[in-house]
């Protein structure tokens, strides 16, 4: 009875893996809240996780288990202390369930992935949902993103009724279909380039220690061509980060690491001149794209001077500690910019808990190659996060929590 039920549980986080990486938009809104199949599965599978613990007395909590708890508590105090003043709890769904309900998804993952064999599943799960995403891309850029949309499974159902056939165009990815940036199933670009960077180190690593030359190449080409078309600036920085730290200063010093790493960067840099050349729209958004455009961060800039001089002027110490939400009156705000929009809404306290788990992650030491992967892509995500962190936007925080348990657990099979 007990391994039909965990049967019946990895079956679940399968299939709540499968739509937050492969149909992360796939249902309808409610009250303009997001009803997603992902997150649907998502509770399900923690209902009955949850109602097996009790049943059996025995939750495990990993170390880095025990980091989340402590900044999921105080977000709930925090978010507590907001609504008993404003009594409208709608209004910051967009932040609490980032803070407070995505972070379950690692107590799933971490559980209920308990071997080598389950990872491997999940693995399998990630590496195809990446693939998919790319040839959809390639499907959309090739064909119109109105042409290829399944309503309810590759975009919201019901933005889709409500916009019409062109709801991406609402969805800040352009002014013209033209010129729009490919979304795959994610319906913004910028979010679509952040969730590619934190699943292809995964699988650039794992690819290269199973020596599987031609998928690597393959799979490179594909991550490089499919992130340039989000027309995400962001995501292009991403790009130059994984080529620095993926693959040029790889630790691997033997002859043969140096000649593929040569290799790899020479296709980049085709791949590169090939994607400037053929696809207009790469090449017109980099040339639209001005030196003080770099340098706001596309006007974030201009949102975190006026949070950080707002909380300056209140003089008020709370604020600073706790952050300015439900505390002070303030203007502006960058939500894109983690650093910022975490201050703003939980204050140091909050970003130090929240930084934290990322850090001690990165801390950990192994030479599993999903845990290495893994490890790749928290770095990159909290680099580029300080431009735009798409953690507010589902289902990236279900993906970083995801991945931040099948490395951690990754990393205790190879030390058993």
């Amino acid at each position: 009875m007990r391994n039909k039920t965990a049967k019946v549980l990895f079956n679940l986080l399968i299939i709540t893996i499968f739509f937050n990486v492969w149909f992360p938009k796939a249902g309808i809104k409610l009250a303009g809240i997001p009803l997603t199949v992902g997150n649907v599965f998502l509770g399900l599978t923690f209902v009955l996780w949850f109602l097996l613990k009790i049943r059996d007395r025995k939750i495990k909590i990993t170390k880095l288990g025990f980091i989340i708890i402590s900044g999921t508590f105080y977000f709930i105090l925090k978010y507590i202390l907001i609504v008993s003043k404003f009594s409208n709890i709608a209004a910051y769904m967009t932040y609490i369930i980032p803070l407070i309900i995505y972070p379950l998804m690692f107590f799933l993952t971490a559980d209920i992935i308990d071997s080598k064999e389950k990872a491997d599943k999940v693995f399998k799960v990630i590496y195809y949902g990446f693939m998919f995403l790319c040839f959809y891309s390639l499907l959309q850029f090739f064909f119109g993103i109105e042409k290829t949309a399944i309503p309810g499974l590759t975009v919201n159902l019901t933005d889709y009724r409500t916009m019409g056939s062109q709801w991406f165009l609402q969805k800040s990815n352009g002014v013209d279909v033209s010129s729009a940036k490919i979304v795959s199933t994610y319906q913004n670009g910028n979010l679509l380039g952040i969730n590619l960077l934190l699943l292809y180190p995964i699988i650039y690593l794992a690819l290269k220690k199973k020596d599987k030359g031609f998928e690597v190449m393959f799979s490179l080409i594909l991550f490089i061509g499919c992130t340039f078309l989000t027309l995400s600036r962001t995501a292009w920085l991403g790009i130059v980060l994984f080529i620095f730290f993926g693959i040029l200063f790889e630790r691997d010093r033997t002859k043969k690491s140096f000649l593929v790493r040569f290799l790899l960067i020479i296709l980049c840099i085709i791949c590169i001149i090939f994607v400037f050349n053929f696809m207009p729209s790469v090449a017109n958004r980099f040339l639209d794209t001005s030196p003080s455009d770099w340098i706001s961060m596309s006007g974030r800039t201009e949102g975190l001077i006026k949070v950080i001089d707002s909380v300056s002027k209140s003089n008020s110490f709370l604020a600073w500690i706790i952050g300015p939400t439900g505390i002070i009156n303030f203007s502006g705000l960058a939500y894109e910019m983690l650093p910022l929009s975490l201050f703003a809404q939980t204050g140091f306290i909050g970003m130090i808990l929240l930084y934290f788990i990322f850090i001690k992650f990165i801390l950990f030491k192994s030479n599993n190659y999903i845990f290495k992967g893994v490890k790749l892509s928290i770095i990159i995500w909290l680099i580029i996060g300080i431009i735009e962190c798409g953690y507010w936007l589902p289902p990236t925080a279900v993906n970083i929590f995801m991945i931040l348990a099948l490395g951690y657990n990754c990393m205790i099979f190879e030390k058993e």
